[in-house]
């Protein structure tokens, strides 16, 4: 129990450092935003009023502001690990609807029943630790034609620096995911795509990574991992193994899973 507390503490501390850097190094995770909201519109059409939405990891609000901007919400209950984050997010949505604020580990959340319409999350349920907990908890929490929209990571995310440093998440595959929704919900869509990010050099998606938070550890920022042979071998064999063929630039890859669903509706007995 103790480390999974201290890993939570550490994830916030990660993303409290990067708080100021965050949105403008966020490049995946703003696309999957954007593709998050394409499928929304496939379901809810825009302008649609909801009366209570619910955001899971809203960080500084990249999503919130997206959902609030094409749909009319009465109530906006925003969570987050830490304070900064979800005051900044609130900031810029509470000029279209009435914010809640919820500044809570997500996996220890004990929420109204039945209450919120729109249950959203992007780029936050691959930190969880009991994600099959989560989403039966989300279920009791769903109004009863509610829906739940989530955006998270698959294997091989960020599979360059994970490779060569052997840190990383462990990212469930999109059938363990399948598995552990059939049990409450009905999948409307859920697919997984690939995003290639392009840097100059290896340098820079450390930087990346540091400027976002996404390091699940204390790679970046221990001394003794990164000796200057560490340093200088990380990033020839970066260089050498991940450069993008016809260009200078080396990838970092990203890939995210998209979930849309609902209650799993129950068989009329004859």
């Amino acid at each position: 129990m103790e480390r999974y507390h201290s890993f939570k503490r550490l994830i916030a501390t990660r993303f409290q450092k990067a708080l100021s850097s965050y949105e403008d190094n966020a490049l995946a995770q703003k696309e999957a935003v954007k593709e998050l909201i394409d499928n929304l519109l496939n379901i809810i059409p825009k302008g649609t009023i909801i009366p209570q939405v619910l955001e899971i990891g809203c960080g500084t609000g990249l999503l919130s502001r997206k959902i609030a901007e094409v749909f009319q919400i009465k109530n906006y209950t925003l969570n987050d690990l830490f304070e900064d984050a979800i005051t900044i997010a609130k900031e810029q949505i509470e000029k279209d609807t009435t914010c809640h604020l919820i500044c809570q580990d997500a996996e220890t959340l004990d929420l109204p029943k039945e209450q919120y319409s729109l249950i959203v999350s992007s780029s936050a349920i691959q930190w969880f630790k009991n994600p099959p907990l989560f989403f039966d908890n989300m279920s009791k929490s769903l109004a009863k034609d509610g829906l739940l929209a989530i955006s998270t990571y698959a294997p091989g995310t960020m599979k360059e620096f994970s490779t060569l440093t052997g840190k990383g998440l462990i990212y469930p595959k999109i059938e363990e995911l399948k598995e552990m929704l059939s049990k409450k919900y009905d999948l409307l869509k859920m697919y997984q795509r690939e995003i290639v990010i392009p840097f100059d050099s290896p340098y820079e998606v450390l930087k990346h990574i540091k400027h976002t938070g996404v390091s699940a550890n204390n790679t970046l920022e221990d001394l003794n991992f990164w000796t200057p042979s560490k340093l200088k071998s990380f990033v020839n064999q970066y260089q050498n193994e991940y450069k993008i063929e016809g260009t200078s630039k080396v990838s970092l890859t990203y890939k995210p899973i998209f979930i849309l669903a609902k209650h799993k509706k129950k068989l009329a007995s004859h």
